[in-house]
């Protein structure tokens, strides 16, 4: 599984390192899901986008550089297993009024290619 996910690693420290902010929030993607997302402010904030039964979520990975990118692609490798069986462990925490993480395990996870 390792090399299949790193056939899909696109960015490298040194793009991050050079990326500037601009007017408007944009992202550096690296595959699977993954991006970095850079605000006019310079905030750069891991991001993973995954769909269950079509409906499309929004994981927060933590910050750069707190949050290297080796750490962020194992993270991204972390949760998509655990998605992918049908399991999360925010699901207990986060089951409020929001439900954002309340996923059954039939749920069918997809992930951007």
């Amino acid at each position: 599984m390792g090399t299949a996910l790193a056939a899909a690693d696109f960015l490298t420290e040194a793009r991050i390192r050079s990326a500037r902010p601009k007017g408007r929030p944009y992202k550096l993607r690296d595959g699977g899901g993954l991006y970095l997302l850079i605000t006019p402010a310079d905030a750069r904030l891991w991001r993973l986008r995954y769909k269950v039964q079509g409906r499309e979520s929004m994981l927060g990975l933590g910050t750069y550089p707190a949050t290297s990118l080796k750490a962020a692609r194992a993270r991204r490798a972390e949760l998509r297993a655990a998605l992918e069986a049908g399991r999360r462990k925010r699901s207990r925490r986060r089951c409020g009024p929001s439900r954002i993480f309340c996923f059954r395990t039939s749920d069918r996870v997809q992930f951007p290619r």
